[in-house]
């Protein structure tokens, strides 16, 4: 190599014949000696001057440019390589600078980059020229630079770290080239991080508390200063932290520093994984519960203050120590088990109910969760939740036990109690009872999740137990009186509502519904106020009916001890016979009153003609058209057909005795007759036919659920019917008012319904209905 190895390039033109290209090649042609001319004149002064090995020039000159400079060297120097520095733009220059004859064409670029480019087209410019000298020498360092050029190139595209190579323009580093790495953390979608200031890329200028730092940062280095440390950077994705380092590179000769390689590290996975960590140790710490975890050999590697506070063994004591050390001695063996079988990655985690035994000796159960810590997809021990169960256990039990009350409540009641939960406004029941069920539920049909008032209230009583429902809802407690609609039909009931608020949300969310079937105590109090009317009845009945009867004995009784008359005897004996049979009367009506304490069959034709034949007294004919059984108490079912035959055959006889209605005779008659055709439904007498006798003709016969006795006596006027049933109306002077006043309350203690209706043809017809008809088998 001429001069002794030493290379010498002559820069031409106002860029490359600046300071800083200069400096650039001696760094990368390893100290050529490099000399500059501001235009071609001065370059040729120089090449008249000195020896040159390789001539590079700018495209623009301030004198015309660069290929006319070229083909001027070419005629007095036609062996020194010639490179062209041009605009990176210019596609044809390069192309006819080339086809011109040049020895390299180098693009004028931003960075370090160029200058490495232009010192290769140097190199072999010279090795190619005629006038090479030492071309091994030169071939060796184009290796070495190239190889060196390949190692930065590859280190600084393939880095994980965001790298920026900038260039300071006054006291603000430009980025000149920025790697991968860097243009995927700072460089948006649509835009370009080269050739901007670094400050501005990786710091939002609005955000004053970190721009001015980073600006001052950019200063600092510019003076040599190496930095680095852990910042905050404006990324695409948002802010993140880096551990962060700007490396300045100096001239050479004058230790200006005029680029920087600006490195950032992304560590805020790690920052957010050390604040993970350090929230975890303080929830463990702030736990309530005791914690801890274990190595892979089972011992304690970390205890919060919890476990310490429980067990009352120190911090130090129990690290290093294995799971064992807290629990009782019939537990330990327990823990050791758990304990290894957790010490193998392949167990998930397990929860189990243990003793632990503090320094003190006292036992506390607990319940231990433990779960293993994988790292690395490799085991690496377990973590531990001891959670005291004292208090939860003396819950459960309690619990159970008001359990226990409460299903024995809710079982065992005779009440029909159902649970309900609303959904809505509207109550579903949730949890019946036995008599619940019994009354509410009908057979093979689960009234479980339907809306309670759909099942206990009838279709007219909808509104109103929908509206106590929601009452209820808004936490209204609900007690009273009230029917309801059952498998059986309505019966009255008392109700309690009971509302269950959610400690959680203060609503009322389910409540109870208590039933208490009063039906048959509300009949009770029903017979009793009869009971209380009849007695009320009877006094009346006493103090006036008793009253005139005994008023005349007593008149006549005087009259007699004074005049010694013996008719007014006879007087004194009809108004006691009055008295007494009135007063039988009104115990039979006192004792047929109130309810029927049994039944049985009876046959109705065989006891109407027993009653015709023993009880009744006077003329008449009794047509029997019925065939029928129903259930009723016999005696009083007797009584019943009496007074009716009796009354009929006192008030409905053509002779003149012949009374008003509510009078019946007390012996059997001297003239009666029988018939019986219950298939054609027609009587003929016995003896004689019917019509011979100059008494009353009587039916008796059957309704739909009843039977009937009429006769074709005067009948009974329309406004009086409502009257012949009053206790002691009578219209006859010798009747006592009572025979169809007990009919009414034997029927009424049964359970049925007397009506008085005009009979076919005329007369009376007594109408018996409601009664339970024995069927036909």
């Amino acid at each position: 190599m001429k001069d002794h190895g030493r290379i010498r390039v002559l820069l031409v033109g106002g860029e490359a014949g600046s300071r800083e290209p200069a400096t650039a090649l001696r760094e990368h042609l390893e100290g050529a000696r490099v000399l500059t001319a501001p235009d071609a004149d001065a370059g040729f002064e120089v090449l008249e001057s000195r020896r040159i090995d390789c001539l590079v020039s700018t495209y623009r000159l301030p004198e015309g440019d660069g290929l006319a400079f070229f083909r001027a060297v070419r005629e007095e120097y036609p062996d020194l390589p010639f490179v062209l520095f041009a605009g990176a733009d210019d596609a044809d220059l390069a192309r006819r600078a080339l086809s011109a004859g040049v020895a390299g064409y180098v693009r004028r670029e931003t960075g370090e980059e160029q200058y490495v480019v232009m010192a290769h087209r140097i190199r072999t410019a010279i090795e190619a020229s005629p006038s090479a000298g030492d071309g091994v020498e030169r071939e060796e360092v184009s290796r070495e630079l190239q190889e060196f050029r390949d190692r930065y190139r590859s280190l600084f595209e393939n880095t994980n770290d965001a790298v920026a190579w900038t260039e300071y323009e006054g006291a603000t580093p430009y980025i000149r080239e920025a790697n991968p790495a860097f243009r995927e953390l700072f460089e948006p979608d649509d835009g370009n991080v080269l050739d901007r200031p670094l400050d501005d890329v990786v710091v939002d200028p609005a955000n004053e508390e970190r721009y001015e730092p980073a600006v001052e940062v950019s200063r600092r280095v510019r003076t040599g200063e190496h930095v680095s440390g852990e910042l905050k950077r404006d990324t695409v994705d948002g802010p993140r932290t880096f551990i962060w380092e700007a490396i300045p590179h100096a001239l050479s000769r004058t230790d200006e520093v005029k680029h920087t390689h600006a490195v950032y590290t992304d560590i805020s996975a790690r920052k957010r994984r050390e604040r993970e960590l350090k929230r975890y140790e303080t929830m463990v710490q702030a736990s309530g519960d005791p914690v801890f975890t274990i190595d892979a050999d089972g011992r304690f590697t970390f205890v919060n203050d919890a476990l310490v506070a429980l067990t009352g063994y120190e911090e130090s004591t129990l690290l290093g120590s294995g799971l064992g050390t807290i629990l009782t001695g019939d537990a330990s063996g327990q823990g050791q088990a758990i304990s290894d079988s957790l010490l193998t990655p392949d167990t998930d985690r397990r929860t189990t109910e243990l003793t632990v035994e503090t320094s003190e000796g006292e036992r506390v159960p607990c319940e231990i969760h433990v779960t293993p810590l994988p790292f690395d997809e490799e085991f690496r021990g377990s973590v531990g939740v001891v959670r005291d169960v004292s208090e939860r256990r003396e819950y459960e039990q309690s619990l159970q036990r008001e359990r226990a009350k409460y299903l024995a409540l809710f079982e065992k009641s005779q009440d029909a109690i159902a649970l309900i939960e609303y959904k809505g406004e509207t109550p579903h029941i949730a949890e019946i009872n036995e008599p619940f069920r019994t009354l509410f539920e009908p057979p093979g049909e689960g009234i479980v999740g339907k809306p309670l008032d759909d099942v206990v209230a009838a279709e007219s009583q909808r509104e109103e137990a929908e509206n106590v429902s929601q009452r209820v809802r808004q936490g209204t407690y609900f007690s009273g009186e009230l029917e309801r609609m059952t498998v059986d039909g309505p019966r009255d009931f008392l109700w309690q509502a009971v509302p269950l608020t959610d400690p959680a949300t203060g609503e009322v969310t389910r409540a109870f519904a208590v039933y208490r079937d009063i039906s048959a105590l509300r009949e009770r109090e029903r017979a009793l106020e009869r009971e209380r009317d009849r007695l009320n009845e009877f006094a009346s009945i006493v103090s006036h009916d008793l009253r005139n009867p005994l008023q005349v004995a007593r008149g006549h009784l005087e009259i007699a001890r004074d005049t010694g008359g013996e008719d007014h005897f006879d007087t004194i004996e009809r108004s006691l016979r009055w008295m007494e049979t009135l007063l039988e009367d009104m115990l039979v009506l006192a004792q047929e009153g109130g309810t029927v304490d049994g039944t049985e069959p009876i046959d109705i034709a065989a006891l109407v003609e027993t009653c015709w034949r023993e009880d009744i007294a006077g003329n008449g004919s009794l047509d029997l058209r019925t065939d029928r059984t129903i259930m009723a108490e016999q005696s009083r079912l007797r009584q019943l057909f009496s007074n009716l035959l009796g009354n009929a055959v006192e008030h409905g006889s053509t002779s003149p005795d012949s009374q008003a209605r509510q009078d019946a005779p007390e012996h059997g008659p001297p003239e009666q007759s029988v018939s019986r055709d219950c298939a054609a439904g027609v009587g003929v007498s016995e003896g004689e036919p019917p019509g011979s006798t100059d008494g009353v003709e009587i039916t008796v016969g059957d309704l739909p659920g009843g039977f009937y006795v009429a006769d074709d006596g005067p009948g009974i006027p329309a406004e009086e019917r409502e009257q012949v049933f009053e206790s002691g109306y009578s219209t006859s002077e010798d009747g006592t008012g009572f025979g169809l006043s007990i009919v009414a309350e034997i029927a009424e203690a049964h359970g049925w319904a007397v009506d008085v209706v005009d009979a076919d043809g005329g007369g009376t017809r007594f109408e018996i209905t409601g009664v339970d008809v024995v069927e036909r088998e």
